[in-house]
């Protein structure tokens, strides 16, 4: 009723991979307006493909053609998103807006900066599915066998096979003790949970922003992050954590018994250099509000 009773100049969507949404820019484009935008989120990515590859390459060959007739612009978050979309979909390059994601939140304010030399406290906090990969971490740390490093995981179950592998590994290898799965994070307790580790660890196979990144960041947390997040340059050039390869478990293994060896004296660093970041990041975040209003003008 409310749809039907109001009249709207665009409708937004957030996804790609979704019957739902689908039906959702159909029924808008009836009854509501010819201007639908797209935003697929990285779901076009070669990282986010992989996954249910079949069923999401019968979607796009079945689908593609109906999509491009409804969809009036696509927004893409970054350049190598931009090709991906049209890789994907075959569609003009006119049609596609690069505007980076926006987020505001507040940094936090009382964050107790205590790290043990000789211990290693990280947090995993994302959607459990094989993109994020999870499997992969555990996997790392069962080889590392080290009683000095805790894992804790946070995170919506949205492949229950997949997490179910992950909970195997943890039992398997003996990880009980040092690593546990603590559920879902309401978004009101994000930052003040994550603030409390030493270091956010996300060993992603893609990720198209990393809204999660920005969290840990806000809670002055240092990262360690694969080299397949838009952050690489960010962490290379403000030294606000570290970068993974999935490839290498050897460097993996030398930084983070390097980082166990970390003091506290070491460690206070982090916090100057994110907040340097932050002041950059928001600064950014202003002009790109901007931006998104052409978008819709």
């Amino acid at each position: 009723k409310f749809f039907i009773n109001n009249r709207f100049d665009f409708v937004y969507i957030n996804s790609f991979f979704s019957i739902n949404y689908l039906i959702i820019m159909f029924f808008s484009r009836i009854f509501l307006t010819d201007k639908i935008i797209l935003a697929p989120r990285g779901q076009l990515s070669q990282g986010a493909m992989v996954t249910r590859k079949k069923i999401k390459m019968i979607y796009l060959t079945l689908l593609k053609p109906l999509i491009k007739k409804l969809v009036y612009k696509y927004h893409a978050t970054t350049i190598s998103e931009k090709n991906e979309i049209i890789k994907n979909l075959a569609v003009a390059d006119s049609k596609i807006n690069i505007l980076s994601n926006l987020r505001f939140l507040k940094i936090i304010s009382n964050k107790k900066i205590n790290k043990k030399k000789g211990k290693l406290n990280i947090v995993f906090y994302s959607r459990i599915v094989p993109k994020k990969n999870l499997l992969l971490l555990l996997k790392w740390l069962a080889r590392l066998n080290n009683d000095n490093i805790s894992l804790d995981i946070y995170g919506t179950v949205e492949d229950k096979v997949y997490f179910e592998k992950c909970m195997y590994e943890i039992k398997n290898n003996n990880l009980n003790n040092s690593v546990k799965y603590l559920g879902f994070l309401n978004s009101d307790e994000v930052q003040k949970k994550l603030s409390v580790y030493d270091f956010f660890i996300l060993p992603t196979k893609n990720e198209n922003f990393g809204h999660v990144i920005i969290e840990a960041l806000y809670s002055l947390v240092p990262l360690i992050l694969s080299d397949k997040t838009p952050f690489t340059k960010d962490i290379k050039l403000y030294k606000i954590g570290h970068l993974i390869s999935l490839q290498d478990f050897n460097k993996f293994r030398s930084l983070i018994y390097n980082l166990i060896r970390m003091d506290n004296y070491e460690y206070l660093s982090y916090s100057n250099k994110i907040s340097y970041f932050i002041s950059k990041f928001e600064k950014k975040n202003k002009l790109l509000s901007k931006d998104y209003l052409k978008l819709f003008n």
